[in-house]
């Protein structure tokens, strides 16, 4: 016997009943955050660097002394008062510096032969460091729309992808200050976008005695365990005019 039309739709209808048949709703990605603006990462950035216990940095066509530009590398242990540089004037003229506290050593000769002299290792890091020691949210502030995306605006420095920015040397003198004595130019910052921002590399390029020249700092190895310790062995010093 065949069933007839209406008992065909009763069983269609407690088919439909028994299965749920409404879609499960798709959840909706979130609202994207709003990424923070170029003044507003420098300003973070800037702080975390003020906060580090330590870091290595490196620069090229740093204005070391009387006019002349060399190269150094070293770590910067800021919470226990060390620094270790190792400063390379030119091809033949590499010297090394050790402050531990007040003191200070110094090899004429990379390493070889140690003397204690009242050279002051801070001159040469705070020539550098004002990029994050001295700039304020104040000036940040002023830069403003000053502070622009650079091209390309990111890129992966040890591993970390950051943020690349510009800005003329006028609009943030103080990172300005790091570089060699230069006339105009821009300052070019690269700022880790991650959790912790922080200055990774900066760059200053302008005219410096009617030719071009550019000083380039990379700073890593943040918070790392340094081990700088006073030579094992002095020379005698050298004789001093007082000036």
């Amino acid at each position: 016997m065949r069933p007839n039309r209406l008992t065909l739709l009763a069983l269609l209808i407690l088919l439909l009943t028994a299965c749920d048949s409404t879609p499960t709703p798709i959840p909706m990605p979130p609202a994207p955050i709003p990424a923070a603006s170029n003044a507003a990462l420098l300003v973070q950035a800037a702080a975390n660097m003020r906060q580090l216990k330590s870091y290595r940095i490196e620069a090229e066509g740093v204005e070391v002394s009387d006019g002349r530009t060399g190269s150094f590398s070293g770590d910067v242990d800021v919470a226990g008062s060390k620094t270790s540089l190792r400063i390379t004037f030119s091809s033949t003229l590499t010297v090394r510096l050790i402050s531990i506290g007040p003191t200070t050593y110094i090899s004429p000769d990379d390493g070889q032969t140690w003397e204690q002299k009242q050279v002051s290792v801070g001159e040469v890091i705070n020539k550098l460091t004002p990029a994050w020691l001295g700039l304020q949210q104040s000036e940040i502030n002023r830069a403003g729309v000053g502070l622009q995306d650079a091209s390309p605006l990111m890129a992966v420095i040890d591993g970390v992808q950051c943020k690349h920015l510009t800005a003329a040397a006028a609009v943030l003198p103080t990172v300005a200050k790091a570089g060699s004595t230069f006339n105009g130019g821009t300052v070019e910052l690269w700022l880790s976008a991650d959790s912790r921002p922080l200055i990774r590399q900066l760059r200053i390029s302008g005219d410096s005695n009617g030719l071009p020249n550019s000083t380039t700092i990379k700073i890593s190895d943040f918070d790392a365990e340094f081990v700088i310790n006073a030579p094992t062995t002095l020379s005698q010093p050298t004789a001093t005019v007082s000036q």
